[in-house]
């Protein structure tokens, strides 16, 4: 559970938090905004304002009994163990240090805005006190002087909090006697703290779960960082979507939260859960959770979203983008002209081209980013650290709602796991990515079980990454490395892999390495297969159908790519490589975007369409399509 506790901060004007984007013309000094333009004192500022407040009073109040209290909530809720962040802790970290179980809301404004509103300040010359040239400032003010400004927000704290606990965290932010920047001129004065508006956790009924699956739809307040990529040390970007690892990893971490405990959930004694909750703790690693997808905040249904590679574009009669696919072509892994043109694969499109394939697959837009830049401050001088400068990317989540299906079919107990994890979510799901978002969590009904697919080809489509093939061997083709790998996961004889359509990318790192070497395995980076892989399936029998139940739970990952991992023997897999099927990769649908019911790579063939195909070359014995 969480624990929420909600605040108002009241703040006397002038008050400035600087935003990470630029302002209005003129204006050097815009105002720290949410992704709706309200006026914010960012969740970061807040904790790190509090964590200052209690390192103070503990070192005040030496020799009192309350020194210890706070020396416990610094380790407990502030993952403080005495030692600065570093550059060089962070290159060793294998992502298992301790975190942090209190987290907070950004605090926005509810106090009504001027329309406009602008301060100046100059700096004057010590030699002719004058006006230094170039040294004009102007701030973003649209409240007067001396006016209480309200900001609402809360803290949120992983398990039951005591009231002894809630009543030390409202005195660290009481002692708190400024927020913002400016703080020399008298910018961002505290005048007093208030409870806010208690939050009532409303019952709901448990969905009905149609082959065990429900779909846990996600609602976050603001923004979030989740399934974030490297730009460089310091800078993160955040996926567009919500990976189920990373809700399985808040979801566990939450469970242990509540007893107390951290670390891994199979390690917690079997008598620390009791009743569904114990039920779910010991089918946790059988629980297998899908990405959460954006959705508008009506849909009820997850989308797919990754758009096929076997999609090519060529212009139309009347010059606009004309999407086939190559799927259905009788040989499609044959270099074609078609209608006289060179088919144009997804990665030499246009935006043209994207937008003419996402109109005709019915895939929405996507959550938009928002910037926010971070520094950690010393705290002997209270100035911005060396090399402590963080840009984040975060994606917005006010916009959308993000579904998730989770998979109970392999649970022990499907029905008593889901009224486990129902009681875990009631109150929501926190520490979701980087920053520890929130998210108010819904369950809703899932969908029913895919039927098998009858025919002699079968067309299916990645929607997230997955490992498949192991590249120690560049001799191999792609049309065999992929073959072989199906072959290893249990693809029948009677059905053969006859083209493949697909990007790949490596991924690893740092992280990777301290973790596989602490576990006793050997690093080399992930060779993964993106999202939007297309795979063409033929069946040599007349009689046979798609075993639809064999990929129904996701690609498992094959054991030659273990090997060339070096974790072929490493007992608990999740601990060392994140894409998992439980963990919502491999997620490989078989015809995940039809039209009028047809699947597209039938009624968007280039035959179908009416368009002349002519064979222009041979790939050789081998050939595999877009590698």
């Amino acid at each position: 559970m969480i624990s929420i506790v909600p605040l108002r901060l009241i703040v006397r004007a002038p008050y400035a938090s600087r935003a990470s984007e630029t302002g209005a013309i003129g204006v050097d000094f815009p105002l720290a905004r949410d992704a709706l333009g309200r006026v914010m004192i960012p969740n970061s500022l807040v904790i790190g304002k509090m964590a200052d407040a209690m390192r103070e009073l503990r070192d005040l109040l030496q020799g009192d009994p309350l020194e210890d209290e706070f020396k416990r909530d610094l380790a407990e809720l502030f993952a403080d163990d005495g030692t600065e962040r570093s550059e060089e802790r962070d290159e060793e970290s294998d992502g298992r240090d301790a975190r942090r179980n209190l987290t907070a809301s950004d605090f926005v404004l509810q106090t009504e805005e001027r329309p406009t509103g602008m301060r100046t300040r100059i700096a004057i010359e010590n030699a002719t006190m004058t006006v230094q040239d170039g040294m004009l400032q102007v701030i973003e003010q649209p409240f007067a002087a001396g006016t209480e400004l309200a900001f609402d927000g809360c803290l949120r704290v992983f398990g039951e909090i005591s009231d002894a606990r809630k009543a030390r965290l409202r005195k660290a932010l009481a002692f708190v006697t400024q927020v913002g920047a400016l703080r020399s001129v008298g910018f961002g004065e505290i005048v007093r703290l208030e409870d806010g508006t208690a939050i009532v956790a409303e019952k709901r009924e448990l969905p009905e779960a149609p082959s065990n699956k429900v779909l846990l739809r996600l609602s976050f307040e603001d923004v979030f960082c989740a399934g974030e990529a490297r730009n460089t040390p310091n800078t993160f970007t955040s996926a567009d979507h919500v990976p189920g690892g990373v809700i399985k990893g808040a979801i566990a971490r939450q469970m242990l939260a509540a007893k107390a405990r951290s670390g891994f959930l199979d390690e917690a004694p079997e008598d620390l859960f009791d009743g569904d909750v114990g039920a779910l703790a010991q089918s946790f690693s059988a629980v297998r959770v899908r990405h959460a997808q954006p959705v508008p905040r009506t849909q009820m249904h997850r989308p797919y979203r990754y758009l096929p590679e076997s999609l090519a574009a060529i212009d139309g009669p009347d010059g606009q983008p004309c999407i086939v696919d190559l799927a259905g072509l009788v040989d499609p892994s044959a270099a074609v002209l078609i209608d006289g043109q060179v088919p144009l694969a997804p990665f030499d499109w246009k935006q043209k081209h994207l937008d003419a394939a996402l109109a005709l697959m019915g895939v929405g837009e996507g959550p938009s980013r928002v910037l926010r830049i971070r520094t950690q401050i010393s705290e002997d001088n209270r100035a911005a650290m060396t090399s402590r400068l963080f840009g984040v990317e975060y994606t917005r989540g006010d916009q959308h709602d993000f579904l998730a299906e989770v998979d109970l079919s392999s649970c022990a107990d499907p029905e008593a796991t889901l009224r486990g994890l129902d009681e875990v979510l009631t109150t929501g799901l926190g520490g979701i990515g980087r920053g520890g978002a929130y998210a108010k969590v819904s369950l809703e009904p899932g969908c029913a079980a895919e039927r098998s697919q009858v025919g002699q080809r079968v067309v299916a489509v990645l929607q997230s990454p997955a490992l498949l093939r192991d590249p120690s061997d560049p001799s191999i083709g792609l049309l065999s490395a992929y073959a072989n790998a199906f072959a290893e996961l249990g693809l029948p004889d009677c059905w053969r892999l006859i083209s493949v359509f697909a990007r790949e990318r490596l991924a690893g790192g740092t992280f990777f390495r301290n973790r596989l070497e602490g576990a006793g395995g050997r690093y080399a980076p992930w060779l993964l297969t993106e999202p939007g892989a297309t795979f063409v399936f033929e069946c040599e029998d007349d009689h046979t159908s798609w075993p639809a139940e064999l990929f129904a739970r996701g690609l498992q990952v094959p054991l030659t790519v273990k090997l060339h991992n070096g974790i072929e023997s490493v007992p608990k897999l999740y601990r060392v490589c994140p894409y998992l099927p439980e963990n919502g990769f491999g997620d490989l649908v078989v015809d995940p975007f039809c039209i009028g019911g047809v699947p597209v790579w039938q009624v968007r063939s280039p035959t179908a369409l009416g368009l002349a195909v002519e064979p222009v070359g041979d790939f050789g014995p081998d050939r595999g399509g877009e590698g």
